[in-house]
């Protein structure tokens, strides 16, 4: 007993520091490899050794790009802000319903939707591209799903897909 306790605390350091450099790896992967050129990217096997190379950051900060970048950053903070609002108020009233209220087939929809999330979510972006851009009365569309372009180019698009959510409906009943 006492061989496992003197064991035991190097033994969880050492596993902390392996785990910790599991985790931080990719992100120094991805910060060397944005400070490399292409041509030694595609050179290193494993990890760039890069000689300084900054010409990306210099082009992606030029005027003309800088106000793609803007609108970029300014679609994704729409797009969060959007999915933690809307998110968190139908996961709070999905839960709060599969919890609290009793109805028949309460127990099939929840199985229902358990079982979606062994779905990933890879296999759903081709059947949703198609959903979002045949959306019927969006986008000039009419009633049958005929006419314009629908979502197809549109922050709705994004946030529409993502405002349910399963793992979040199901923490907020398990909760209640």
């Amino acid at each position: 007993m006492v061989v496992l306790r003197k064991l035991g605390k190097p033994l969880t350091y050492l596993l902390l520091i392996v785990g910790a450099v599991v985790m931080v790896y990719p992100l120094v992967f991805s910060l060397t490899a944005s400070v490399t050129s292409p041509a030694e990217y595609v050179r290193s096997t494993s990890f760039p050794v890069p000689r300084l190379y900054v010409d990306h950051y210099r082009r992606l900060f030029q005027p003309a790009l800088l106000i793609h970048f803007a609108d970029w950053l300014g679609v994704t903070l729409i797009r969060i802000t959007w999915l933690v609002i809307l998110g968190t108020a139908l996961s709070v009233l999905c839960g709060h319903l599969f919890s609290r209220l009793r109805f028949r087939g309460r127990e099939l929809a929840f199985l229902i939707l358990l079982g979606s999330l062994l779905v990933p979510g890879i296999v759903s972006q081709v059947p949703l591209f198609v959903m979002m851009a045949r959306w019927p009365l969006a986008g000039g569309r009419d009633i049958l799903g005929q006419g314009s372009s629908g979502f197809i180019n549109r922050v709705r698009s994004l946030v529409l897909p993502g405002i349910a959510n399963a793992y979040n409906i199901f923490l907020v009943r398990q909760t209640l």
